[in-house]
C-alpha cells in the first residue's frame, strides 16, 4: 500500500508512505508463522548548497508488534 502527497504551499517537498509485512515462514509446516507490519516513510526536499539545486532524502521506517494467530498463521493488518 501506497501514497504519495505535496504538503500544500509547498513546491520543495514529496512524501511517500509505504506499507508492507515482513512475513516469517515455519519451516516444518510451510506456513505464515508471524508477520511483522512496517511502514517506511521518504521525503524529498529540494535544497541549494553551494548554488546548487540538490534533493535530500530522509527516509523513516516504523515497526510494529507481530501478528500471531492461534494457529500460527500470520494476520494482515486493514489499511
Amino acid at each position: 500500500n501506497r501514497s504519495v502527497g505535496i504538503p500544500e504551499g509547498r513546491d520543495d517537498l514529496f512524501n511517500a508512505s509505504e506499507r508492507y509485512q515482513e512475513v516469517v515462514m515455519d519451516a516444518r509446516s510451510g506456513s505464515p508463522s508471524s508477520v511483522f507490519p512496517r511502514r517506511r516513510v521518504t521525503k524529498f526536499k529540494r535544497v541549494v548548497e553551494e548554488g546548487q539545486t540538490k534533493v535530500q532524502l530522509l527516509q523513516r521506517t516504523e515497526l510494529f508488534p507481530s501478528l500471531v494467530t492461534p494457529d500460527g498463521a500470520g494476520s494482515l493488518p486493514i489499511g
